[in-house]
């Protein structure tokens, strides 16, 4: 059966979405609202499109928080209402109606609780176009913090501070930062001209991989990912490669309890809250120990 539905805009929101709906037997027609459509598009473009019969952006229709801190959907002047649902049978019917988990684990839910009685379990690393076949880790992390207006939301560090930890992770582990992320993520763009400006080795390719096979494939084979909680971290996940993630200081939507709640608790996931460079190193330390010591293994 396919099922047609509206989803919020994000790659993050709805790759945590796609981990619980690719387990049924549907097929699905999906108009994606709110946000920047391009690089959704891109993402759409690279599931199985025996899975997702059509994708497009509806401009129609919008996303917002309500009164509960939940992402939910809304149509804009002089379009029908719709319908956000609470469990998967609503989807039967050929309306639109919103789907969405990411509020649920922002409020410190699991993935694993997420419309459970319905749908049979969770596949965190569901089938992407763009892998590489017996690929091997290389010499590189993929760095991404997005933009300034992120920065301004979340309380990032400032542009020198993100360096001196790129800068940390350089030395201590020997391998070179890879830049990716929108044409939009100026602060990414900021941190990786300062690397430049000091002569130490970086690859910049923000706004250069439109298409996100590119990205996936750079993904799978990155020692880890590193950088804000983003679309680019979950695809992470779902190529087995670990990410040290910065998540939002506070615990409203979009907020520190997404830490942990989401993904496959068998890859290394590493949550931090930007509360200081110095508390941040010794924690990074521990884990390149451990993501050495599992690609020796």
């Amino acid at each position: 059966m396919t099922k047609k539905i509206l989803v919020p805009s994000g790659i993050g929101d709805f790759s945590w979405t796609w981990s619980k709906l690719v387990t049924t037997d549907d097929k699905f027609d999906i108009d994606y609202v709110g946000g920047t459509p391009d690089r959704m598009m891109a993402y759409l473009g690279i599931l199985p499109k025996e899975r997702i019969v059509k994708f497009k952006s509806n401009p129609n229709y919008t996303t917002k928080w309500d009164e509960k801190h939940m992402l939910a959907g809304y149509p804009r002047q002089g379009h029908p209402e719709i319908v956000n649902i609470k469990a998967y049978g609503e989807l039967n019917g050929i309306e639109r109606k919103f789907i969405e988990c990411n509020s649920l684990l922002e409020a410190g839910g699991k993935l694993e609780t997420w419309l459970s009685d319905e749908i049979p379990g969770i596949d965190y690393h569901y089938k992407i176009n763009g892998t590489v076949k017996n690929c091997r880790r290389n010499n590189y992390f993929i760095v991404n913090f997005s933009s300034y207006g992120t920065k301004k939301a979340w309380g990032y560090y400032d542009v020198k501070d993100s360096v001196e930890i790129v800068k940390f992770i350089i030395d201590r582990t020997g391998f070179i930062p890879m830049f990716i992320g929108g044409y939009y993520d100026d602060y990414t763009i900021d941190i990786c001209n300062e690397i430049v400006k000091e002569d130490l080795p970086a690859i910049n390719l923000v706004g250069k991989t439109p298409n996100l096979i590119e990205v996936v494939a750079l993904l799978q084979q990155s020692q880890f990912y590193f950088g804000a909680c983003s679309g680019l971290m979950a695809i992470a996940n779902v190529l087995y490669t670990p990410a040290i993630v910065y998540y939002p200081p506070f615990d409203v939507p979009p907020g520190r309890k997404l830490s942990g709640t989401w993904h496959d608790p068998e890859v290394l996931h590493l949550g931090l809250f930007w509360e200081g460079k110095d508390k941040d190193k010794p924690i990074l330390d521990r884990a390149f120990t451990r993501i050495t010591k599992e690609a020796k293994n």
